[in-house]
């Protein structure tokens, strides 16, 4: 299994949606073809036809009404757009009184202890369409970091899931914050260990709208730990934190992911980070998409196993 490219090896280097290694970046259920970067019906060719779904932009310009400060963490007014194949950092609290519309990609800043804000976007407008990505994967605290971490040896950290248990652990990552209330965190790292370290908890979004349509994906998955293959390996990071609070309604035909990350099979074995929280508040709407709160896998390796994370929750009141 597999969270992102650089852990699966060169026979099959690609980290599939369904956290397979692939030879390929197709989906592991082919459909029509988005602007997300992937090749979604498999036709060898990614994002084609995207010019007809959206204004192609491949440079990494956004289209505000007022000019965006150079880290994008303070709010502007006017209008967000994000054209197909542009990709962007953000990250704090913005308003846009002209809309947002997200054809590209969001990266969200991971939290750092220079940047203590960073890891959390939200994002406040008349009408939020989120058709590409907002990608908080891996934005929340660090390892060893937030209310869900552990202090065993290659813990899971948890929040809407508790964390899974390194190997002789007896405590893991516990659960934290509210299933139903309008609010989400950001997500907690993994235990650290004697030489690596845990894996960053997923981010937090929140979409704040009179109407929000997600037919793209919001992201906010954990991280996972770092292994050298010697003694305790890092614990994986839970999901992070998914709000869409919407005045009128929400509909989603995509994809919203908080997943804890897999632990790993090498070393003493590492545990899964528990999943996170999503939550959808509005009048009415439609959910047809996916909503992934799954725990993180445990590894083993030999005789030492770390157990998996915990599921998170998934909470909407229409």
């Amino acid at each position: 299994s597999c969270q992102v490219d650089t852990d699966c090896s060169a026979s099959a280097p690609i980290c599939g949606d369904g956290n397979e290694c692939r030879t390929d970046r197709c989906p592991a259920t082919l459909g029509a073809e988005v602007c997300d970067g992937i090749d979604n019906d498999c036709d060898g060719i990614v994002d084609n036809g995207c010019a007809t779904q959206c204004t192609r932009d491949d440079s990494p310009v956004v289209n505000f009404d007022d000019t965006c400060d150079s880290s994008c963490g303070m709010p502007v007014d006017g209008e967000l757009f994000v054209p197909c194949g542009a990709v962007i950092t953000m990250y704090g609290d913005h308003a846009f009184s002209g809309g947002a519309v997200v054809n590209g990609r969001i990266r969200v800043l991971p939290r750092t202890g220079a940047t203590p804000t960073a890891g959390s976007l939200v994002i406040a407008a008349p009408t939020i369409t989120v058709a590409g990505v907002i990608d908080a994967n891996a934005s929340g605290f660090n390892g060893g970091q937030g209310a869900g971490t552990s202090t065993c040896d290659g813990s899971g950290g948890g929040y809407g899931g508790q964390g899974g248990f390194g190997h002789t652990c007896m405590a893991s990552g516990p659960v934290h914050g509210s299933a139903t209330s309008r609010s989400v965190e950001l997500g907690s790292g993994g235990a650290n260990a004697s030489s690596d370290s845990g894996g960053r908890g997923g981010g937090r979004v929140v979409l704040r709208a009179g109407t929000v349509t997600v037919s793209g994906s919001v992201e906010a998955d954990g991280g996972r730990g770092t292994a050298d293959d010697s003694f305790s390996e890092g614990g994986g990071g839970s999901g992070g934190g998914i709000l869409l609070d919407a005045t009128s309604r929400i509909d989603v035909s995509g994809v919203l992911s908080a997943r804890g990350a897999n632990g790993h099979s090498t070393g003493f074995a590492a545990a899964g980070g528990g999943g996170g929280r999503i939550k959808l508040f509005a009048p009415a709407g439609t959910m047809t998409g996916l909503a992934r709160v799954d725990g993180g896998g445990g590894g083993t390796r030999g005789p030492f196993t770390g157990t998996a994370g915990a599921s998170g929750t998934y909470f909407e009141l229409f």
